[in-house]
C-alpha cells in the first residue's frame, strides 16, 4: 500500500458507519469567515466545487446559502461521500451533488468552468510533491474573476509535534503512527504556491474550541 492508499483508508475510516441526517443551515454554518466569504463570493458563482469535502458540512452550508448555484463535493472517501449524499437528499438540498473522485476527477471537469472553488484542510494533509497537481487543476477550473477559500490547519510547532507524538522530516512534513498527517507550511508558501491567483486576504478560523486556529485564505482568479 502506497502512502496516497495509506492516506485515504485512515480518512475513509473516520467517516465509517456515520448514518445520513436531515440537516438544517443552523446545523451546518461554519462561522466567521466562512459565512461571508461564501456569501460574498458564492451566490454569483454558477458552479461551486469543494474539493477534498469530507462529510459535506462545508459544501452543505454554501447549498444553504447559494441555493442557485450548482455545488459539486468530490472526495476519496467512500464512507464520507455516502454520509454527504444522504445528508442532502434527506435535508431537501436539489442544488447540490458529491462523488468519489480523486484529482482525474478534477482533470476531467472544463477550464474555466468553476466560480467558487472551496478546499478545506486538504492540501496540508497530503504530500508536498502531490500539492502542486491540485494547484494547477485550481488554478485552471476558476473562472476569470473566480474564487479560491482555502483552508488548512494550525502550524504544529514542536510542542504541539511532541504532544500528538509527531514525527517531522526535513520537508517539515509529520506523520503520526506511519501515517501522513500535516504539510506544516508557514503562510507565505501557501500564498506564494498559487502563482496564477491574486492572494487577497487571510483570515484566522477557531475549528475546535479553545483549540488553535486554523488559517484561511482567499484567492481572486
Amino acid at each position: 500500500m502506497n502512502e496516497s492508499q495509506k492516506i485515504e483508508e485512515f480518512w475513509d475510516n473516520a467517516f465509517k458507519g456515520v448514518a445520513p441526517m436531515k440537516l438544517t443551515h443552523e446545523d451546518v454554518k461554519m462561522g466567521e469567515p466562512f459565512e461571508n466569504w461564501i456569501g460574498e463570493y458564492g451566490p454569483s458563482a454558477q458552479k461551486i466545487v469543494d474539493f477534498g469535502c469530507g462529510e459535506g458540512s462545508l459544501l452543505l452550508d454554501a447549498a444553504f446559502i447559494c441555493p442557485t448555484s450548482i455545488c459539486l463535493g468530490l472526495d476519496a472517501s467512500r464512507n464520507a461521500i455516502a454520509f454527504a449524499e444522504g445528508s442532502a437528499k434527506k435535508s431537501g438540498l436539489k442544488n447540490i451533488s458529491f462523488k468519489v473522485g480523486r484529482i482525474e476527477a478534477l482533470r476531467s471537469l472544463p477550464s474555466e468552468s468553476v466560480g467558487l472553488f472551496i478546499c478545506s484542510n486538504f492540501l496540508d494533509v497530503i504530500p508536498l510533491e502531490n500539492v502542486l497537481e491540485y494547484v494547477f487543476e485550481i488554478e485552471r477550473l476558476l473562472e476569470k474573476d473566480g474564487h479560491l477559500i482555502l483552508k488548512v490547519n494550525f502550524l504544529i510547532d514542536e510542542g504541539i509535534r511532541k504532544r500528538i507524538g509527531g514525527v517531522i522530516n526535513e520537508k517539515g512534513e509529520i506523520r503520526i503512527g506511519g501515517v501522513f498527517r500535516s504539510n506544516n507550511r508557514p503562510d507565505e508558501a501557501w500564498i506564494k504556491a498559487f502563482k496564477g491567483l491574486s492572494f487577497m486576504k487571510r483570515a484566522d478560523f477557531r475549528r475546535l474550541p479553545k483549540g488553535p486556529y486554523d488559517r484561511l485564505f482567499l484567492f481572486r482568479k
